[in-house]
């Protein structure tokens, strides 16, 4: 198993290799996640990687002392706010946001994930935190990498204790069952480290909180956390951040996992964008009665980018304009198909140009060559702007296909081998034309066609939706 593998090859593999998820037991959860986040994510492979969990108690709570006194993080340092969290205690909703942000015309911030809820919910009624700090304009009450930074090196409390024990007991349960190999058990172990880490971090701030539903997006990856909620009664919502695929790893688990699932740290309810979404997750084993349909929460509000508009046009110049919507890790596809585009638009002389809009956790570098293609311009307007100055848009398999179709613009996937699976999935759902690498999108108009925008995004609603 490794992670280049397509995701069909990869969940084929794991599931070929284990037949006993209560393998995974481990206290009163299930650590099948856990696994699955080290094998996939593949640590190892990014670097060198350490599980101190692992080591000698003392050991441990030595070399977090040492580190404390050299961070100068004195141990009667909680890193909470005493008046921070007398004003926080009470309110009932928890918002964990990964800190993603809109600015608006005006230049103001808005979470790009939670803005409308917390504004359904009424703003004064919770507690915002974020995971990290992604804009200088960010704003809300805890940053939890912040947090992390102090909580980890704190002294062991005895639910700390009895944790790292009983992960203990359960990866030597898995390691005795010889179904991994060294590389592989490295990466579960560190997958154990992290979720340690989160659960330690989010633990002591609930121990400061009294909420009585925390919302989130992204179950996967961030099972510390969500055991540190359930361990306080408190019920964990789960918001859709992007394309959902039988294909997935981390949704529409299969039904071997039955048994085990209601263990397993998935959040006790998702709430989706679309009907389109709960019939996909209606197909596995974890989401498949308690999905909700909840409509595009997303913050929306684009109004008023009339400098955007401006620069488009003029770049433009009476062309018709291409927009491509590139996805983290696979910058090396994107930048040969968009100058293979760019070549070909010039050498047929077509009246096209290409906009291309950049992932926001990418890095800009990757995309530094395409300045030089005459026809290419990279912009960083919020979709819904982009839309607007549009006629097709391209990606391979991104949720911004979903986005171009409830805008009205006609999406293409272009092929690309190892994510064949999610392709096939998105052209099988209606909502894209299948794009070769050396095809260009001008001539397939006669395929274009505009998806139901409302079978993917229903109107944004939580009136019937909450129910503590």
């Amino acid at each position: 198993m490794n992670s280049k593998q397509s995701f069909s090859e990869f969940k084929s593999d794991f599931y070929a290799k284990v037949s006993d998820f209560t393998l995974f037991d481990c206290a009163e959860f299930n650590a099948l996640k856990i696994v699955l986040d080290g094998l996939k994510v593949d640590y190892v492979s990014r670097g060198k990687v350490k599980s101190p969990i692992f080591q000698p108690l003392f050991i441990y709570e030595s070399i977090n002392l040492l580190k404390r006194l050299k961070s100068s993080i004195l141990k009667s340092n909680s890193g909470f706010s005493k008046q921070a969290i007398e004003a926080l205690k009470n309110k009932p909703y928890l918002i964990s946001d990964d800190g993603r942000i809109a600015i608006d015309a005006n230049g103001l911030p808005h979470s790009y994930y939670f803005s409308n809820l917390m504004h359904a919910l009424q703003n004064e009624l919770c507690v915002h935190v974020i995971d990290k700090k992604r804009h200088q304009k960010s704003q809300c009450h805890f940053i939890i990498e912040q947090l992390t930074q102090s909580i980890v090196l704190q002294t062991l409390n005895e639910r700390e204790k009895l944790l790292i024990a009983d992960i203990r007991t359960t990866f030597n349960r898995i390691k005795a069952s010889k179904i991994f190999n060294e590389k592989e058990l490295r990466n579960i172990a560190f997958a154990f480290q992290n979720f340690f880490n989160q659960y330690k971090t989010w633990s002591r701030l609930l121990d400061q909180l009294n909420p009585s539903l925390m919302f989130c997006i992204v179950h996967y990856h961030n099972e510390g956390k969500i055991l540190a909620f359930k361990r306080k009664g408190i019920k964990v919502i789960e918001l859709q951040h992007g394309l959902i695929s039988t294909k997935d790893i981390f949704y529409v688990f299969p039904a071997q996992v039955k048994a085990v699932v209601e263990k397993a740290l998935f959040a006790d309810e998702i709430w989706v964008y679309g009907n389109y979404w709960k019939e996909v997750l209606s197909r596995g084993a974890e989401y498949s009665h308690n999905t909700k349909v909840a409509g595009y929460y997303l913050y929306d509000q684009f109004e008023g980018y009339a400098d955007a508009a401006r620069e488009i046009n003029l770049f433009a110049s009476g062309n018709q304009l291409i927009l491509i919507t590139t996805q983290t890790f696979l910058h090396e596809p994107f930048v040969e198909y968009i100058k293979w585009l760019n070549n070909d638009i010039l050498k047929r002389k077509l009246p096209y140009k290409i906009l291309v809009k950049n992932h926001p956790l990418e890095k800009k570098e990757h995309y530094q060559s395409l300045e030089k293609e005459e026809l290419v311009k990279i912009v960083n307007y919020p979709l819904p702007v982009i839309f607007k100055q549009v006629c097709m848009h391209v990606t391979i398999y991104s949720t911004t296909l979903y986005d171009g179709a409830r805008a009205g613009v006609p999406g293409f996937s272009l092929y690309c081998e190892p994510q064949k699976d999610y392709i096939e999935e998105i052209l099988k759902s209606g909502v894209a034309v299948a794009l070769q690498p050396n095809q260009n999108p001008i001539d397939l108009i006669s395929e274009m066609k505009t998806a139901d925008a409302d079978y993917y995004y229903k109107e944004f609603s939580i009136s019937e939706l909450l129910t503590l």
